[in-house]
């Protein structure tokens, strides 16, 4: 906290103290040390409370080009009631995290002990990315477990990165039974994509036939197919 306050008085004079010029001020922000500097003026001017304010610090420090999920943590630290977008948006940066894709799988745990927020259909995709990157096969398979139980396993993004994760995590036949699946959602765009998901899956298991099996099936192909 020390550190923000001085970076506060360091500021460029230019930073305005009232809250939607910060707010515009956050938008174009454009490097991690400019986000330092309107965080700690965002604190010394008690904006930091501006739900729009503190969403967007979180979302540049999160998933913007030059993200520091280290530095994001701390931010959603300092939220003292931080709503589902703020649980998703740092369950995403994790997700995207070689290094830290575990604390992806943390995060989920301690919302689902959080109220009275819970997972919506956001929230899934970021996790079942972070699975497949750990891998995390089991932690994949419970989440799949909530997902059906809460409402969302119709949707195509869900869906799309379940199979992925099966394949990634060498789990084939898991993610060809989602084609089954995704054959009842309006539109062929998550079919197609899963099919592809299966024919990569079955290549890099060296299983030639079974993916030229797949491709067979596809009634739409591309280049990237």
């Amino acid at each position: 906290m020390m550190t923000l306050l001085l970076l506060a008085s360091q500021a460029q004079p230019s930073f305005s103290c009232s809250s939607s010029s910060t707010l515009i001020d956050l938008k174009n922000c454009n490097s991690l040390k400019t986000l330092h500097q309107l965080h700690a003026v965002s604190i010394k001017t008690n904006h930091i409370n501006d739900p729009l304010i503190a969403a967007e610090i979180l979302r540049f420090s999160a998933i913007s080009f030059v993200r520091d999920v280290h530095y994001a943590l701390q931010v959603f630290d300092q939220i003292s009631q931080p709503n589902i977008f703020y649980w998703n948006t740092l369950i995403r940066a994790f997700s995207q995290s070689d290094e830290a894709s575990h604390h992806a799988v943390i995060l989920y745990a301690q919302l689902l002990h959080s109220e009275p927020h819970a997972p919506n259909r956001y929230t899934f995709p970021s996790l079942l990315k972070a699975c497949a990157r750990i891998p995390a096969i089991e932690e994949g398979k419970q989440i799949h477990c909530h997902a059906i139980k809460l409402g969302f396993f119709a949707d195509r993004f869900v869906l799309t990165n379940l199979a992925r994760m099966y394949a990634l995590c060498g789990r084939i036949e898991d993610a060809r039974r989602s084609v089954q699946e995704s054959r009842l959602l309006p539109g062929s765009e998550a079919n197609t994509v899963i099919h592809n998901i299966l024919v990569d899956g079955y290549c890099r298991l060296g299983m030639i036939s079974n993916a030229a099996q797949v491709f067979d099936e596809m009634n739409f192909k591309a280049v990237i197919s």
